[in-house]
């Protein structure tokens, strides 16, 4: 009789393979993923549930403009097929919807079994309409009722108002200590929104002057609506007599109006601040006296009043949808001690101070 000599670890292997064999239903042609075990080697067993899963990935830009604004008004979705396990599945056909289809926002290009790439992505192009919301794109796997919904997209302006553009310095205006002492800082700090009330885009700049004294950041770049700089005391006594540095923040924007009709665009008819040339109230009297700084917008000289004609996002015919420089300034109160409080408000309309008598922190004077 003959016998045959079989390892302990191959017919281990091949009493596992029959098992599974019988679990699977039968031979490894019927199933695809599973392998047969190899002399001497391991035996690995994929066992694929046929279970796909869809989620949302990213969007290439979270706000994008209104149409017709002149800012970047489409965003690129990606959404992606995974197995049970977590791998991307590719060849997949998934289709796109809106959550909304207001204004006229609307999926560029085909959105129907669009297919998943190698790495389990498909992607979709959202266009921006006519009127600001939220918009959610909504993605379905073909033959079920697999779906995943992205986070919200912001249709808006993106565009700073100047009623919404506001500078604060640190926790109050009057800067300890620093009348007589250099290298003294305080922090400016910006908060800018668009009509809606939204955070003005990022990467807008914001540009800074104090021109009676001390040292300021040039500019800082709005990020969700906010940024901030540092001004230091530099020969105060000297440059200030009055002990106050002005300082002034100026960026491209929007003016403000009434919008009677509430679709948060201009309109014509509709009441507006027509904003002259922003400047620095070096003196405190609520008005430009000349030789005082002031942005020259068109650079021809001399500091010029309103244009008669609404600048900022707008669709009515006429209506030029170009920005205007929009400026908040203040007196910083240089201290030579602690700073304490007195009836002195900066809180600057269209450029010029505010003396409501609101009270806020300000100087002991020795």
């Amino acid at each position: 009789m003959d016998y045959v000599t079989v390892s302990l670890s191959r017919l281990t292997a091949l009493i596992g393979f029959i098992v599974l064999l019988v679990a699977c239903g039968g031979a490894p042609g019927d199933n695809p993923n599973i392998s047969t075990p190899s002399p001497g080697g391991e035996t690995e067993v994929e066992v694929d549930d046929g279970v796909i899963n869809i989620s949302f990935v990213s969007a290439s830009a979270k706000q994008i403009y209104l149409r017709g604004q002149g800012g970047n008004e489409n965003t690129i979705l990606t959404f992606r097929a995974t197995d049970s396990s977590g791998n991307p599945e590719s060849n997949v056909a998934l289709s796109f919807s809106l959550s909304t289809d207001v204004g006229g926002v609307q999926l560029k290009g085909s959105t129907q079994g669009i297919r998943t790439n190698s790495e389990g992505n498909a992607f979709v192009s959202l266009a921006s309409g006519t009127v600001a919301t939220p918009v959610r794109v909504i993605a379905s796997l073909d033959g079920s009722n697999v779906t995943a919904t992205s986070s919200d997209i912001i249709i808006s302006s993106g565009i700073p108002v100047a009623n919404r553009f506001s500078l604060s310095a640190g926790p109050d205006w009057g800067v300890d200590n620093s009348r007589n002492t250099d290298g003294v800082s305080v922090t400016l700090n910006i908060r800018a929104s668009d009509q809606f009330g939204n955070p003005a885009f990022d990467g807008i700049q914001v540009s800074f002057w104090s021109p009676e004294s001390g040292l300021v950041g040039s500019s800082c770049t709005l990020s969700n609506g906010s940024c901030s700089v540092n001004w230091e005391s530099a020969g105060s006594s000297k440059n200030a007599p009055d002990f106050n540095a002005s300082v002034m923040a100026f960026t491209q924007g929007a003016e403000s109006f009434t919008d009677l009709n509430g679709n948060f665009l201009y309109d014509e008819g509709e009441t507006f601040v027509d904003l002259p040339e922003p400047f620095v109230d070096e003196n405190e009297d609520g008005m430009y006296t000349l030789g005082e700084a002031f942005v020259d917008t068109n650079q021809n000289g001399v500091r010029d009043l309103g244009n008669g004609v609404y600048d900022g996002p707008c669709i009515t015919e006429g209506c030029s949808s170009t920005t205007v420089t929009i400026a908040r300034s203040a007196p910083l109160y240089l201290c030579s001690g602690v700073a304490s409080e007195n009836d002195f408000d900066p809180d600057p309309e269209n450029g010029d101070p505010d003396t409501d008598g609101d009270p806020v922190r300000s100087c002991e004077i020795d």
